[in-house]
């Protein structure tokens, strides 16, 4: 039974994608390491265009699930798939909280 995302995410890495702890942990890594540098990325594309910014984001949150699927236990497919997986996810939920701020801005009047 799976419980929390951060359960999840390894127990699918080692019974899915035949990954070691070890591996699974760098995937973690890289996970996280590209996160950072999508949310930076993300700051600059929000400046341009908060609603394509969101749309492209958000649209890519869909279709990781398929790439991981597609992915196989091709390991090069699943480093590169877990990658995007960084770049697409962890900006999202950042911008989830921006746009909520900014509709609970407009409600009470603030901005």
């Amino acid at each position: 039974m799976l419980r929390a995302s951060s359960e999840s995410t390894p127990n699918y890495l080692n019974k899915a994608k035949d990954m070691n702890n070890t591996m699974v942990g760098y995937m973690m890594f890289v996970y996280g390491i590209v996160g950072v540098m999508a949310n930076w990325a993300a700051g600059k594309m929000l400046n341009k265009s908060v609603t394509k910014t969101t749309a492209g984001f958000f649209s890519g949150t869909v279709q990781i699930p398929i790439l991981l699927h597609f992915s196989g236990k091709n390991f090069i497919a699943t480093v590169i798939v877990i990658g995007l997986w960084g770049f697409l996810y962890l900006p999202s939920f950042f911008k989830c909280f921006y746009l909520y701020d900014l509709a609970c801005a407009q409600v009470t009047g603030i901005c």
